[in-house]
């Protein structure tokens, strides 16, 4: 039995080397962390733009340039007009008098969290507090780490590209007819199927570390923990090559399951960090879900990253379990486990 499962798993190594496709999906997560390397910082931490007039004390210009970038402005009118502009800025007008007071305008289709920096910087440095540092602005899911969610995303997408390539290896063998020699063989399903998981497993596994590792950095990650989310994932990742692998006849065919499977596989996870809490009950049902979320958990320092795994296996296990008597009856395998 540990023979033939090894032989299986040496033959779909070798085959996979020797295909560019697969060869390209097995690196693909090393290429998506680079990528991900290189474009995060356009969009993490963005600085705040204010326009303020040249009344407004030096102080308070100080204290704004901490937390953002400050344009100087002769008018109210001025001030205004920049506000109308395309982009988020947020206008200061000075008061008049000796009071101190200032006017804030806002365009009106800003963040909430953006409309109020401005006045939390400079009540802060009233009060003297903080040395004028606002605390760092939140939303309704507590803020997101925008690093950490991607790496998550990224962590997820590790074992569900390397089963989209296990489906094409089992394309082949259909293909090529190896399916039949099989039914005609020792080889029992069940051994088939260990081989297809155990090597998605182990290349997951391996895979995962240079891909977060990337991202985020490798001294920050709590290895163990992260390993045993993907693991509590994997089940759901597993069943879109399995469904792939056992439904598609050619490659044409694959590539249409591909568009049709990857929205609810690779997107979907997306939802659990832009949704409103009240709406996140509707993720409930996705493996995917639970799996990304744990591993920000895992990224982030957070708690309860159990609770998080469970969810992911007692959802993701069904899928799976349809998606292997799918393969079986396709494939021509006798639910006894012994090739037809």
């Amino acid at each position: 039995m540990f023979a033939r499962i090894a032989t299986l798993v040496a033959k779909d190594l070798r085959v996979s080397s020797r295909d560019k496709l697969s060869l390209y999906i097995l690196i693909s997560p090393v290429l998506l962390a680079l990528l991900m390397v290189a474009v995060l910082p356009l969009f993490e931490n963005p600085r705040p733009n204010f326009v303020v007039t040249d009344g407004l004390a030096a102080s308070d210009r100080a204290a704004l340039e901490r937390v953002g970038e400050v344009e100087l402005v002769a008018s109210r009118d001025a001030v205004v007009a920049r506000v109308m502009g395309r982009d988020d800025a947020t206008g200061i007008v000075a008061g008049g008098d000796a009071s101190g007071e200032i006017e804030l305008i806002v365009e009106g289709d800003e963040p909430e969290a953006l409309r109020g920096l401005a006045l939390g910087v400079l009540e802060a440095l009233r009060s003297g507090t903080n040395d004028g540092r606002p605390a760092a602005a939140s939303d309704e899911h507590g803020g997101v780490d925008l690093r950490a969610a991607a790496a998550a995303l990224l962590a997820f997408s590790v074992p569900a590209l390397i089963s989209l390539m296990l489906g094409f290896t089992v394309l082949e063998e259909k293909s090529t007819g190896a399916i039949r020699a099989y039914a005609v063989g020792p080889l029992r399903f069940v051994e088939y199927l260990v081989a297809k998981l155990g090597l998605l497993v182990l290349l997951s596994t391996i895979l995962v570390v240079p891909a977060v590792g990337i991202v985020v950095g490798f001294g920050r990650v709590d290895w163990l923990a992260l390993e045993l989310m993907v693991l509590a994932g994997t089940p759901f990742a597993a069943s879109y090559g399995l469904l792939i692998g056992a439904f598609a006849q050619e490659q044409l065919g694959a590539i249409a399951m591909i568009k049709s499977l990857s929205p609810p596989w690779t997107s979907l996870p997306i939802l659990g960090f832009v949704l409103p809490a009240g709406w996140l009950w509707t993720q409930a049902p996705f493996a995917n879900h639970w799996t990304v979320q744990g591993i920000y958990q895992v990224l982030t320092g957070g708690d309860a990253v159990g609770r998080w795994g469970l969810f992911a296996l007692l959802t993701g296990a069904p899928v799976m379990v349809g998606a292997i008597v799918a393969m079986a009856r396709k494939l021509g395998f006798r639910s006894r486990g012994r090739a037809s």
